[in-house]
C-alpha cells in the first residue's frame, strides 16, 4: 500500500472497494449518479461478487436496470467471476426474465452439437434455437501428432484457398486453444507451413521505450508513467531499482527525483549512475516541455533525424483529447520506428488464439487442435471440471458454420507433450 501511494495509484482489486465505500458515504456520491435512471448491464456472469455488489448499490434507486449474461460462459474465476450472480439473478421469482434461444452466429448441425454438450454439463440447460440451417461439427483421431499436424496443415490451406481476395472478418478461421503453451507448440509447428497470425506480439525495447516517453510528454507529472519509463534502462538491474524505489518509499519522492538524489549521494555508480542520468535528463526534458530538447533525447536513443521527431512532437503536443493523444502516439511511434509498426491483420490467415481469448468472436471455421483429455480437462474435478466444460463450449459456438476438433491417439517422446517428458 505504501508503494502504491507513493506511485499515485489505485490497485485493481482496491477500485471496487474504494467505488463501494465513496458509494455509501451520502456525502461522497456525486449528484451525476443520481441523474442516471436506466442501466444496461452487459456479461455479468463475468463480474465478482464485490463488482456485482456494488452494481446492485449504484442502480438501487433507478427506474430500470437491464442485466444481461449467460451462466454457461462464465470462464473467468481466476478474477473471481462465478455463474452463480448471474443464476441467482434469474431463479428470482422478483425479477423479469427473458431468455434469448435464437442463436444467429451458429448454424443448426453446430446448435444441436452444443445443445447436447449443454445438456451434459449444466443442471438446467437452456437449448438454443438456430436461425439458419447447415453447419458441420467433426472430430479426428490421429495416429499420431505427426500426422495430426499434416492434416491440420492440408486442411486449413484449402480453407484459406476458398476465402475470397478480400475476406470479411468473420469469414476467416480461427485455431483455439486451452492455453497459450498449447497455443505456442501448435504455432511453432503449423507457422511455416501455413499463413498464421497471433494477437499481441511483443514490441522491441525501443518501441517500449519511445511509448512511454511520448505518454509522459502528456502527463509529466504521473509517477506510474515515471516508473514504467525507468524500467526501459536497463542498465539499473534489479538491485539499484531496489535502492530507487526504497528511496521513493523512505522520501516519498518521484522516481526522477530519487534517482537525482541518490547520485547526488554516490549510491549508484558506474554503468547504473550512467542510466541513471540518462534517465534524468530524459526526464528534464519532457518536463520542460521543450520540443527541440525532446527530440534531442529521442535521435540520440533511436538514431533519426531530429527535424523528423520535431514535426511529430508537435502535433503531439496540440492534441488535447486523451483517445486521440493515444492514438498520436501509436502512430508516432509508427512513423519514428517503422520497422516496429503492427502490420494490419491479414483476414487470408489463421488467427491463433486461447479460448479464453476467443470471447465475442466470431469465424466461418474454428478448428480446436490437441485437445485431448490431458490438455483440456487435466485432474480438474468440480468447480474447476465445470469452467473447463463451459471454456469448450464457448470455443466450439465462435463458429458460423464449421467445428472441426483433432487430437492424437498417441505423442511421440520428443512431443513436447508427451506423458513420458
Amino acid at each position: 500500500s505504501d508503494l502504491l501511494r507513493s506511485f499515485r495509484l489505485v490497485d485493481w482489486d482496491q477500485t471496487i472497494p474504494l467505488a463501494f465505500d465513496l458509494l455509501n458515504d451520502p456525502d461522497a456520491r456525486p449528484e451525476w449518479i443520481k441523474k442516471i435512471r436506466h442501466y444496461f448491464v452487459d456479461e455479468y456472469q463475468d463480474f465478482n461478487r464485490a463488482e456485482q455488489t456494488l452494481i446492485r448499490l449504484i442502480a438501487g434507486d433507478s427506474e430500470s436496470t437491464v442485466i444481461v449474461g449467460d451462466d454457461d460462459q462464465s470462464v473467468y474465476s481466476q478474477h473471481g467471476g462465478s455463474p452463480e450472480g448471474m443464476r441467482v439473478l434469474y431463479e428470482n421469482p422478483e425479477y423479469d426474465r427473458v431468455s434469448l434461444i435464437k442463436c444467429r452466429r451458429c448454424k443448426e448441425n453446430l446448435v444441436v452439437r452444443a445443445n447436447t454438450f449443454q445438456a451434459k454439463m449444466s443442471k438446467h440447460p437452456r437449448p438454443m434455437v438456430a436461425a439458419y440451417g447447415g453447419g458441420s461439427v467433426v472430430c479426428y483421431r490421429f495416429k499420431s501428432s505427426k500426422a495430426e499436424v499434416a492434416f491440420l496443415t492440408d486442411y486449413l490451406l484449402s480453407r484459406l484457398a476458398e476465402l475470397s481476395e478480400e475476406p470479411k472478418p468473420k469469414e476467416g478461421i480461427a485455431c483455439l486453444f486451452p492455453s497459450h503453451r498449447v497455443l505456442e507448440n501448435y504455432y511453432e509447428m503449423l507457422s511455416p507451413k501455413v499463413p498464421c497470425l497471433q494477437r499481441n506480439v511483443f514490441a522491441p525495447p525501443t518501441r517500449f521505450w519511445l511509448d512511454r516517453l511520448l505518454q509522459l510528454i502528456k502527463k509529466p507529472q504521473q509517477r506510474f508513467l515515471q516508473r514504467l519509463l525507468l524500467n526501459d534502462y536497463v542498465e539499473l538491474k534489479p538491485r539499484h531499482r531496489r535502492i530507487i524505489v526504497r528511496r521513493i518509499l523512505d522520501r516519498d519522492l518521484a522516481p526522477p527525483d530519487a534517482c537525482a538524489s541518490l547520485l547526488l549521494d554516490g549510491l549508484l555508480e558506474s554503468k547504473a549512475a550512467d542510466a541513471a542520468r540518462a534517465f534524468c535528463d530524459a526526464y528534464d526534458a519532457i518536463a520542460s516541455q521543450d520540443v527541440g530538447r525532446i527530440a534531442s533525447v529521442i535521435s540520440r536513443v533511436i538514431d533519426i533525424k531530429n527535424d523528423l521527431v520535431v514535426d511529430q512532437l508537435q502535433t503531439l503536443l496540440e492534441i488535447k483529447d486523451d483517445q486521440r493523444q493515444e492514438d498520436a502516439v501509436a502512430t508516432i511511434c509508427d512513423v519514428l520506428l517503422p520497422d516496429t509498426a503492427i502490420p494490419p491483420a491479414d483476414l487470408k490467415a489463421v488467427l491463433f488464439l486461447t479460448m479464453h481469448g476467443s470471447k465475442g468472436l466470431t469465424k466461418k471455421t474454428v478448428i480446436i487442435p490437441g485437445l485431448e483429455q490431458a490438455w483440456m480437462l487435466g485432474n480438474a474435478k468440480g468447480n474447476a471440471l465445470a469452467e473447463r466444460q463451459r471454456l469448450f463450449y464457448v470455443a466450439m459456438t465462435r463458429a458460423t458454420d464449421n467445428v472441426v476438433i483433432t487430437f492424437p491417439h498417441n505423442r511421440g517422446g520428443n512431443d513436447s507433450f508427451s506423458t513420458s517428458q
